[in-house]
């Protein structure tokens, strides 16, 4: 399946960031990053937790990643699914092996429809990080700015009330 032509037309693209919170740069023109320690690298681990809906929307675009097939989409969904059943539990096996803490970027519809797993990331001490509602609604440029700030405030409400951790 090949993608129409107008898929790639983004009008707030352009060289640097699609957003005013900070200013782009080039890596090379920065001041060098200390770590403590004096190490020379970090390592940041940030699994997701994500909810794929059997019925995404296309507009204002398919979401990258999404279900592909027509609905219901039942095998691209249980593939998607299987991170939430599964994977994240392999994930966690090797981590707690390593003694390796991670945030995890957890959208709301996956605290709410499964809780176990957000008792799973609050029993290890890891950060929840919000991951929006569900990966069928987007945020992007030409989002009328209220309708972003319903999707965000209901993200990190529910994440903050089914995790009691305070999740900005």
């Amino acid at each position: 399946m090949t993608l129409p032509e107008d898929y790639l037309r983004y009008p707030q693209r352009h060289h640097g960031m699609d957003q005013d919170r900070y200013d782009w740069s080039l890596l090379q023109q920065r001041e060098p990053v200390t770590w403590p320690g004096g190490a020379r690298v970090a390592l940041w681990v940030v699994p997701a937790l994500e909810f794929f809906p059997l019925d995404q929307k296309t507009e204002p675009f398919k979401a990258p990643g999404g279900m592909v097939t027509p609905y219901p989409d039942l095998r691209h969904y249980t593939l998607r699914d299987y991170g939430n059943r599964i994977g994240i539990f392999r994930i966690m096996k090797v981590l707690d092996e390593l003694d390796i803490k991670a945030s995890v970027a957890t959208n709301s519809a996956v605290a709410e429809r499964y809780p176990f797993l957000v008792d799973e990331v609050n029993r290890r001490g890891w950060e929840i990080i919000a991951h929006g509602v569900d990966m069928g609604r987007l945020h992007y440029g030409g989002m009328e700015i209220e309708a972003e700030r319903t999707q965000i405030r209901q993200a990190v409400e529910t994440l903050r009330r089914v995790s009691g951790q305070p999740v900005k």
